[in-house]
């Protein structure tokens, strides 16, 4: 009995760890015209939520992390008219 709960719980480690074997970029390029003060950016990774600083400098961003999930879901947000 002891030997198979060993082995489901290498099992379970070796899935969980390959499951974040993946990796995602994404670049960002925002318009000379945009004011970045209203830009809000966050991505979902599959296990938390990482929100970008709210003040960014520069109109390019650059975003590259490992995801835990089948997908990884990035949010960008503009309130501005």
């Amino acid at each position: 009995m002891k030997r198979s709960i060993y082995s489901f719980v290498i099992i379970l480690l070796c899935f969980q760890s390959g499951y974040a074997q993946k990796t995602f970029q994404a670049k960002l390029f925002f318009d000379k015209d945009i004011d970045s003060q209203k830009i809000s950016i966050h991505y979902y990774n599959g296990k938390n939520d990482i929100f970008l600083p709210d003040t960014l400098t520069g109109k390019i961003i650059d975003i590259e992390d490992e995801f835990y999930s089948p997908f990884a879901a990035l949010f960008v947000n503009y309130s501005g008219g």
